[in-house]
Order: C-alpha cells, then structure tokens, then sequence
C-alpha cells in the first residue's frame, strides 16, 4: 500500500512539475512576441529615464520606447524633453530647439561616419544644431527598413533602428 501510495505522490509531482514548465515557456513565448518592433513610422518625440532614473534616451515614439522596454528588460519611463539634451550648453539648446510637426517625412544624413534617418526636416535641423551641425543631407546609403538587430551598447544616443552602417554602400 506504501508502494501505492509513493507512486501516486511523484505522479503528482510529476504533473506539477510539467505544468510548471509550460508555463515558464508560455511566459518566455508571450514576452518574445510582445517584443517585435512592429512601430508605426510616426514621428512623436519621447525623452524616457530608465528604471535608475539615472540614464535617459530619445525615441521616435512611444512605440519604439515600449519596444526598447520590452527588449532590454529596461523600465524606459516618459519625462521632460529637454532632460535628453542636459550635456548640451544651454545657450546652444535654447537656440536649437523650434516646434515640429509630426509628420514623417525622412531626411538621411551623414556625419562622415555614419548614416542616420531623422524624422523631418525640422527634426534634422534641431538635432544637427544640437550636433554643431555635424551632419550634412545625403540621398544614398540609408536604410528604411526596420531592422531588429540588438543596440548592446548602453549609450543613450538615438534609436539605432533608425540608423544604417555607412558601409553598406
């Protein structure tokens, strides 16, 4: 009877343990899903702090913001626009920025190194007067296309999906 009633108790256990693990691949399946960047091209500027409230970063969207949540496991949290642009001299910041609207119409630039794809002419001109006009217009050599490649680095430059490498000319 003892016999009996050892085998029933690992059934049991057994069954618990295999739900258990359907769930955790359930959960990891959901979150792989929740984090493809499916964003609209909209442009609608975000300033965001991390989970520290130590690091902040610029997104396109709240969308992107969301993603790059999702993705790092960051905490990425709206705030103050201007707390992105705290490293630029205030007198350069204060002349840079303007309102924009928020219509897409891309602009691909260059600093020599690199090719980035700015929202609008009018977001060009406020992050290139922020860059001391480092960038300049070019009509070749940008990626439009979404690309989900991880950004390892931990800087808090602009979202890297909209950047292409200048050496795939």
């Amino acid at each position: 009877m003892l016999a009996i009633e050892n085998c029933l108790i690992l059934t049991v256990i057994s069954l618990m343990l295999v739900k258990a693990s359907s769930v955790n691949i359930t959960a990891t399946t959901e979150k792989h899903e929740r984090c493809t960047p499916g964003c609209p091209r909209i442009l609608d500027p975000i300033c965001a702090v991390d989970d520290t409230r130590k690091n902040h970063k610029y997104f396109h969207n709240q969308c992107l913001m969301d993603y790059e949540s999702c993705r790092s496991g960051k905490a990425w949290k709206p705030t103050q626009m201007l707390l992105c642009f705290a490293d630029v001299d205030r007198v350069l910041r204060d002349s840079c920025m303007r309102a924009c609207t928020f219509i897409y119409n891309p602009v691909c630039a260059s600093d020599g190194k690199n090719f980035e794809i700015f929202g609008n002419q009018c977001v060009f001109g406020i992050e290139n007067c922020l860059a001391s006009d480092s960038y300049h217009v070019t009509l070749s050599n940008c990626n439009t296309t979404w690309s989900d490649d991880d950004d390892d680095d931990d800087d808090d430059d602009d979202d890297d999906r909209f950047a292409a490498d200048p050496n795939d000319a």
